[in-house]
């Protein structure tokens, strides 16, 4: 997988720069380099290790489900688990498709790639992280008495959903590289992943996989990264913030700067 997502920032740090007549963002590989393995590394780690910190804590009373959240109990639709799966994987692959279709295999295909890999690496982190460290038992664990499920690990990784995080995130990213690239002609792609994102929520719902509050928070979170990595990385944009260490006599100023 690392090497997947680090393939485009090769291919960028040999291309020739005055080629990218369709590029919309400025990346330093030596820095993006770093970020992208880092947070692939962690995303990696957490889902592998994340499991082994849970500790059963069910059987649980429903009293404990705040109102907003028990629609969701009671759920458990097998064909809406697995819509859920495909309509995610369909938004993971748009991104490539629709960018590989508008600028073939170039320098601004690669630097697409290396942001869309960012979003996904950086809002996959947080959602594992945020998995394993609230362990909220998901809504069909509440009036179990089963043993394989009140002791399944994955039975306590409710809070959020990463289904919803990652199929937001990747339409958010492809919408605003495309509004970069095409201005108000890309709007249709923001409605775009607003539907799919709320189908994906309603589906994790209806296969009593999370809770309202689970799939609203994902949302949230995928749609900020899928704004600001590429935000922060758009050519004419606000850019991102630099930190560089001024000599001073007895000793040194760090100085942060940036437009914001």
């Amino acid at each position: 997988m690392l090497p997947l997502l680090l393939a485009p920032l090769l291919f960028l740090s040999s291309a020739d720069a005055s080629a990218r007549a369709d590029s919309v963002y400025d990346l330093q590989p030596w820095v993006d380099g770093p970020i992208l393995a880092g947070t692939a590394v962690s995303w990696i780690v957490l889902a592998a290790a994340g499991p082994s910190f849970v500790e059963p804590r069910c059987p649980c009373s429903s009293s404990e489900v705040p109102g907003i959240d028990r629609i969701a109990l009671g759920k458990r639709s097998h064909p809406a688990d697995v819509a859920s799966t495909v309509t995610l994987g369909v938004a993971l692959a748009a991104p490539v498709v629709v960018d590989w279709v508008d600028v073939g295999f170039s320098p601004p295909l690669a630097e697409d790639m290396t942001i869309y890999g960012e979003v996904l690496t950086l809002s996959g982190t947080v959602t594992e992280l945020a998995k394993w460290v609230v362990q909220r038992p998901r809504p069909y664990v509440y009036g179990s008495t089963s043993p394989s499920v009140l002791e399944a690990k994955g039975s306590y990784s409710s809070f959020f959903s990463g289904h919803v995080s990652a199929s937001v995130g990747a339409l958010t990213a492809l919408s605003m590289t495309q509004t970069l690239r095409h201005g108000s002609s890309a709007w249709w792609l923001w409605m775009v992943t607003a539907l799919v994102g709320t189908s994906v929520a309603i589906e994790r719902v209806a296969a009593g996989q999370h809770f309202p509050t689970d799939v609203i928070t994902a949302g949230l979170v995928g749609g900020a990264t899928g704004f600001i990595v590429p935000w922060l990385h758009a050519r004419g944009g606000p850019g991102r913030p630099s930190v560089t260490v001024a000599p001073l006599s007895g000793g040194a100023l760090l100085v942060l700067r940036g437009d914001w």
